[in-house]
């Protein structure tokens, strides 16, 4: 589901007259493997941050939120006791 979510919203902020952007295969992997608290609003707000951030047409890990840029088994979620 996150991918077709994903491709709605890069549609969704395109403006017109800009080239179409794109995650990379990277940062589309984060995208997948967050468990997204936060929702689809989350994804929203996240994805729209990525297009402001960018600086191309491919938007990278960099320019996901700092909650995204760790690799999965780093990241922990906010109920862990570890």
């Amino acid at each position: 589901d996150i991918p077709l979510m994903v491709n709605h919203f890069l549609e969704r902020f395109a403006g017109e007259g800009r080239p179409p952007v794109v995650f990379s295969e990277d940062a589309i992997g984060r995208l997948i493997s967050y468990d997204w608290p936060g929702n689809v609003r989350e994804l929203e707000n996240a994805i729209a941050r990525a297009i402001a951030l960018n600086s191309g047409p491919l938007l990278h890990v960099g320019d996901l939120p700092t909650n995204l840029q760790a690799p999965a088994p780093a990241r922990r979620g906010r109920f862990d006791r570890r």
